[in-house]
């Protein structure tokens, strides 16, 4: 299926130089749920290389719309429509972060206007930021092909 995808888990080599903690936001200080120290106990229903076959509908749907409306939807949904729980990339961004905090505003609205700017702009970052951010919730793990 996902013939590009390795199931071997990440080597410390490749490992090496990303973030092992989250940078801001409600779960600052927290182990990346991508890094090495971020595992959970609890698996996804369904394993991403696994998601077009098993929800075809919402898969192609999402490819028709390039990701933008399911994207801002399904960080709504994440942060229980409370936007003042926002924070560019949940606070995982791999740089910058600390300028990407003081840019956002304090008010909720401008914090919902700054999700779908991000989810217009940086597609891949939100949606990994949105998944990332329900790993920690819920002390998800995930696959060694989703790596």
């Amino acid at each position: 299926m996902a013939c590009c995808c390795s199931d071997e888990p990440l080597t410390e080599e490749e490992q090496q130089g990303s973030d092992t903690k989250v940078q801001s936001g409600e779960f600052a200080g927290r182990p990346n749920p991508l890094g090495p120290d971020g595992q959970g106990e609890n698996k996804f229903q369904i394993a991403m290389k696994e998601a077009p076959c098993e929800n075809y509908g919402c898969f192609y749907l999402t490819c028709i719309t390039c990701s933008y409306g399911t994207n801002w939807c399904l960080r709504r949904q994440v942060l229980e429509k409370d936007w003042s729980r926002y924070y560019c990339c949940q606070g995982l961004s791999p740089c910058c972060q600390e300028q990407l905090d003081n840019v956002t505003p304090a008010d909720p609205n401008g914090r919902a206007c700054c999700a779908w700017c991000e989810c217009c702009v940086c597609p891949g970052l939100a949606i990994a930021a949105t998944r990332s951010h329900l790993m920690i919730c819920l002390l998800y793990t995930s696959d060694a092909a989703d790596e």
